[in-house]
């Protein structure tokens, strides 16, 4: 008999579940847990524009779906229990690559093949269901992972603000916009990836919540702050504290949601008067450019001060005659192997259209293929509603948390259609942890 979507599961033939514990062995579980934190970051392309470590991340693009391969082949067992899901995950790896290059050669000209290519990373979406066979094969374990991504947090929140302290990003900018980036009137800065982070950011918050104890919230804020300061901004902010409220409803009820807020508001009034006695001006400029984002949807460019939202906003406005055209299927991506420079090469014009979110989504994949992209998350609502209270740990809770940010951050950023490898992986977490043995 074949089990049923997201029914438990016990494979009589898989090897027995190694649990953390007390009897586990260290060096065993150490080399677990730094093999999946090597994973995590190549998953994660945490490292892809930094010097040197392109060729690694190529080689995982090509290693990952034969990784898959390797532990399917290992436990059979494990496969089809979800069937919606895994289907739904080896659909995306496999035709989107493939829709993105029929629509480039259809609206542009463009040889499929360089459309294709120019989506490989979505080659890493196979690492959520090697990870959700791994974890049903008793292989590893939800803790392990979360143990991973932790290490991976501290050593990249070390690193990151060791190069902010220590080096000139001016020094770099030889390297390309993928490490370095020019943030106009504040000037260049390394772009570092947030995916650690904001993790941990979500992790420190929950077990402060789940676990009551106050003092864990300092170590959530030292990772927003430097978010905020370094490699964040509005939408991260403003979808954090969306994040935040949501959840302190759905988990905790009126009263501590009420609470919550409150405490919520103290810290930010406490933050922007500090900031206003030590850095007045540059506080003054942040309330600033708040106000600024969301004039975008009211303003025309020329109206607007700040230069990260005006080019938004003109970048909408030659994205959307383009979406008029092609409304189901999209323009696909365009490839500068192809055309010098990508979309602003053909075009003429300065076109990114991963910069503009959702609207650049739509613009590459149509409505359609967004759509397709955007069922991920009724599968993330599926079984997160499956996942009783009592099976619920601190791992599956930050992975709920993060899930929601990237529901309410993706309309301005896309990240769910750009990097569905990363919330893929964090649906199949939650779904293992409803369908394991309480």
């Amino acid at each position: 008999m074949t089990p049923q979507d997201g029914q438990a599961y016990t494979d009589p033939a898989a090897p027995p579940a190694r649990r953390a514990g007390p009897a586990a062995d260290d060096d065993d579980r150490a080399g677990r847990i730094v093999l999946l934190s090597v994973v995590l970051l190549l998953t994660t392309r945490t490292f892809q524009y930094f010097p040197g470590m392109a060729i690694l991340q190529e080689l995982a693009f090509l290693l990952a779906p034969l990784g898959l391969v390797v532990v399917a082949a290992r436990s059979r067992g494990a496969i089809g229990r979800s069937w919606a899901f895994e289907t739904y995950v080896v659909l995306l790896m496999v035709s989107m690559p493939i829709w993105s290059g029929i629509a480039a050669q259809q609206a542009h000209g463009q040889p499929i093949i360089y459309g294709v290519l120019s989506w490989r990373g979505y080659a890493l979406i196979s690492v959520a269901l090697a990870l959700l066979y791994a974890l049903r094969s008793g292989w590893i374990v939800t803790q392990d992972i979360g143990r991973a991504f932790m290490a991976c947090a501290w050593f990249t929140l070390g690193l990151f603000a060791a190069m902010t302290l220590l080096l000139d990003p001016v020094d770099f900018l030889s390297y390309g916009i993928g490490f370095v980036e020019d943030r106009y009137v504040e000037g260049y800065r390394f772009k570092f990836s947030a995916v650690f982070t904001i993790y941990a950011m979500f992790h420190y918050g929950v077990r402060a919540f789940r676990e009551h104890r106050p003092e864990l919230y300092l170590l959530a804020l030292l990772f927003f702050f430097f978010l905020f300061g370094s490699a964040g901004g509005r939408i991260f902010t403003v979808s954090v504290l969306a994040t935040t409220l949501l959840l302190m409803y759905r988990w905790g009820g009126l009263s501590r949601f009420v609470q919550g807020a409150s405490a919520l508001a103290m810290v930010a009034l406490v933050a922007v008067g500090f900031g206003a006695l030590i850095a007045p001006d540059s506080t003054a400029e942040r309330l600033t450019k708040f106000s600024e984002a969301f004039s975008v949807f009211s303003a025309d460019a020329d109206d607007i001060d700040d230069a990260s939202a005006a080019s938004r906003v003109l970048q909408t406005l030659v994205a959307l005659p383009q979406i008029e055209e092609r409304p189901l299927a999209g323009g696909g991506r365009i490839s500068a192997q192809w055309v010098e420079e990508s979309f602003a090469g053909l075009l003429g014009v300065y076109f990114y259209p991963d910069d503009i979110g959702l609207i650049g989504m739509v613009y590459q994949f149509g409505f359609v293929g967004t759509g397709l992209f955007a069922l991920q998350f009724l599968f993330a609502w599926r079984y997160g509603r499956r996942l009783p209270r009592s099976r619920a740990t601190t791992v599956s809770d930050t992975c709920v948390a993060y899930l929601l940010y990237l529901i309410v951050s993706s309309v301005a950023t896309g990240s769910f259609v750009m990097f569905p490898e990363f919330s893929l992986l964090l649906i199949a977490i939650i779904l293992h942890q409803g369908t394991v043995d309480a």
